[in-house]
């Protein structure tokens, strides 16, 4: 038996968290008002209130967000915002401050913080949009290119070409089930990772980022009693390539 991943009733109501600039949930908003009806992206959160640009984009859309500077709701308590045990703090605050917005699914756009399985326990539809093929596994079996430096990784390895990939949050850095991976982009090696970064957004998280959202939002993504991903019935333990939908 096969559940969806998105089983309520209406459009999915969904929470943008981002640290940044935001361009990969300004995508999201952009995609939800030419296409009304899937998924409602109600509020914004960021860790980084004053340095982000989460209250420009909220401001220009219209939509509610909230801030809690990471480092200084820590400071507050007199706690070390580098000891991972006291992460469950900060999200039980992110939690409360949620609530009132009932989301059902969680998107990470360029948010910069590992995410403790306390929150993913409490929203388990949590998304990511990560910049590397995570379908692509070490002689291990383990996945090769994940982390904050994965295109310096694809690039260390000299691969001619680069794909982003939408998944599923777990505790496990970029472990989660996969869902769509773009198609590939040709890798620049006369520009830097950062570079070839930024491209990729726009050849890559723009375009499955918002339709991985509307394609749950429409119950196409479901998942087995194992875990196992399902895209319309089919199990896709790799994720479905852009190019194969």
């Amino acid at each position: 038996m096969i559940t969806p991943l998105y089983g309520s009733e209406g459009p999915m109501r969904v929470a943008g968290f981002m640290s940044g600039s935001g361009t990969n949930i300004v995508k999201l908003i952009e995609h939800e008002l030419q296409h009304l009806g899937a998924y409602s992206i109600e509020v914004l959160f960021t860790d980084k209130p004053t340095k982000s640009k989460t209250e420009e984009i909220a401001s220009k859309y219209k939509i509610p967000w909230l801030g809690l500077p990471y480092i200084g709701f820590f400071n507050e308590l007199g706690l070390d915002h580098k000891d991972p045990n006291n992460t469950f703090l900060f999200y039980k605050r992110v939690h409360s401050m949620l609530r009132p917005f009932d989301v059902h699914a969680i998107a990470l756009g360029g948010y910069m913080r590992i995410v403790p399985a306390s929150f993913l326990g409490a929203f388990p539809l949590t998304v990511n949009v990560h910049p590397a093929d995570l379908a692509i596994r070490n002689v291990n079996g383990g996945r090769r290119y994940t982390g904050d430096d994965a295109v310096s990784l694809v690039m260390a390895d000299r691969l001619a070409t680069i794909r982003s990939t939408t998944h599923l949050m777990t505790s496990e850095v970029d472990g989660g089930p996969l869902l769509l991976c773009s198609a590939p982009m040709q890798l620049d090696y006369g520009r830097t990772p950062a570079e070839n970064q930024s491209s990729l957004k726009e050849a890559g998280d723009w375009k499955i980022f918002p339709l991985t959202l509307e394609m749950i939002a429409t119950r196409r993504f479901a998942r087995d009693e194992t875990g196992l991903v399902h895209l319309d019935g089919t199990p896709i333990p790799d994720g479905k390539k852009l190019e194969e939908l």
